[in-house]
């Protein structure tokens, strides 16, 4: 009995042994699992980051070229104010000036530049932020309603294209249609 007992005992600390072994083993793989899904987490990260920047800077030169096209016409406005008002066209020339100042500038900073100056102005002028955030509001939903309007235009010409050629494909004897 003395040999059964010993011979249980060895058997129990062989088990022990094996299953502190596959527990380590599970340990390991698991850590090893977990390294791989953050690595590859932190790539998605990444990667998603990237774009939101490549995003951003698009928006970025998008909104430098608009800023651009208004000195552009600011230029034109002080151009045909020159014969009537010179005065007053000097004050436009200058307007414009700045705001193609502001252009560059919005295109050679970064994006979180743009965000720490808008930030920051709207802590030392609230009501000139709010005014002005309240006008691009403005601007913005005439923006979209004249481009919903142009596209209900456009749709209602293609549709009314295709209906003039069906009814001149119809109304066309069948010896004569291709």
């Amino acid at each position: 009995m003395n040999e059964n007992a010993k011979s249980a005992a060895d058997g129990g600390t062989e088990f022990k042994a094996r299953a502190q072994k596959s527990a380590d083993e599970a340990k390991r793989a698991g850590a090893s699992a977990a390294e791989t899904v953050a690595g590859q987490a932190s790539e998605a990260a990444h990667a998603a980051a990237d774009k939101a920047e490549e995003l951003a800077d698009r928006g970025k030169n998008a909104g430098a070229d608009r800023i651009e096209g208004f000195a552009h016409a600011a230029r034109k406005a002080a151009d045909d104010l020159d014969r009537d008002s010179p005065y007053a066209a000097g004050y436009v020339r200058e307007a414009a000036d700045r705001i193609e100042r502001m252009s560059s500038s919005v295109r050679s900073s970064s994006m979180g530049d743009i965000v720490e100056s808008v930030e920051e102005f709207a802590r030392s002028q609230p009501v000139a932020f709010f005014g002005g955030s309240v006008l691009a509001g403005f601007a913005l939903a005439r923006f979209v309603k004249s481009s919903s309007e142009r596209a209900r235009r456009q749709e209602r010409y293609d549709s009314s294209a295709v209906t003039s050629r069906e009814a001149a494909w119809t109304s066309m004897p069948k010896e004569g249609r291709p």
